[in-house]
């Protein structure tokens, strides 16, 4: 069912709540993204094995060195350790950023279904009063408009079907937290809890502390500022004026490329300072 208009809400809506757990539409848009992404990956494998490669393969294995020609010029000889992790924060992204702006998303709503909720208890106390009768000389434009509010409130609450994952703010996040603390680790492991302390055992240490906080608000923020507002304006100018979506559109895909490389080239950024030795 289309939405009558735009549709703006934070945060993700719940369409599934299994015994209390809520699979929101912007999770299912996500475990959408990660088997197309896991697709990609197997085609990719296979067609590495044969002798005649495709437009496909060729195509991916383009990205792919592109990428880590940027991680190189970054982080040198440590590239091949990180390239994994930089590269699935890249394609999550992206794929992520673009899935939102299909014409499905945000536009197919359905009512939130509920597994395992108990039925509503009944009062015991034993009274058995009825509720008073309205008054007779109630007007009849009150009545009328009680009608309407009953009526309103009998309809069943939907919710769009399919969300962008990075236009919820839960998902930017947990992003932002898996690149703020496996720099962490990577510090402690390359050169020792001693040597990582030390960055923070001055008063610019104690600020370099502080920019870890503000490095997480900043990642999840910045992230989802940009693909959410992004989102919205496309839904505001498709409804309002439709010929005038597609060169926005095409800006939001440009939008979404950047963010992705913006975030995964930030985090091998973040990862090379952690890894060196404090001078």
């Amino acid at each position: 069912m289309a939405a009558a208009g735009p549709h703006v809400v934070l945060k993700g809506e719940t369409v599934v709540s299994i015994y209390g757990f809520n699979v929101t539409n912007s999770l299912i848009s996500s475990l959408i993204v990660t088997a197309f992404f896991a697709i990609i990956a197997y085609a990719y494998y296979s067609e590495s094995q044969k002798k005649e490669k495709s437009v496909f393969f060729y195509t991916i294995h383009g990205v792919i060195s592109a990428l880590y020609a940027l991680f190189e010029s970054i982080l040198k000889k440590n590239v091949k350790i990180f390239f994994p992790l930089l590269s699935s924060f890249f394609f999550f992204i992206i794929l992520n950023n673009w899935f939102g702006l299909f014409p499905l998303v945000n536009s197919y709503y359905v009512t939130p279904i509920t597994i395992g909720a108990e039925a509503p208890k009944m009062q015991t106390n034993g009274s058995t009063e009825k509720p008073e009768k309205a008054k007779e000389t109630t007007s009849h434009s009150a009545k009328t408009n009680s009608e309407k509010e009953s009526s309103d409130s009998d309809k069943p609450h939907k919710v769009p079907l399919l969300r962008g994952a990075t236009a919820d703010l839960n998902t930017t996040i947990a992003l932002a937290l898996i690149s703020v603390v496996l720099t962490q680790i990577f510090g402690f492991r390359f050169i020792g809890a001693a040597e990582h302390l030390k960055k923070y055992a001055s008063p610019i240490g104690i600020l370099e502390g502080f920019s870890e906080i503000s490095r997480l608000l900043s990642f999840s923020f910045r992230l989802f500022g940009n693909i959410f507002a992004g989102e919205v304006m496309i839904g505001v100018i498709a409804f309002l004026a439709f010929f005038l979506t597609p060169p926005f559109f095409l800006l939001e895909v440009f939008v979404g490329f950047i963010q992705a490389v913006v975030f995964s080239m930030l985090t091998a950024v973040f990862i090379n300072m952690a890894i060196q030795k404090h001078h």
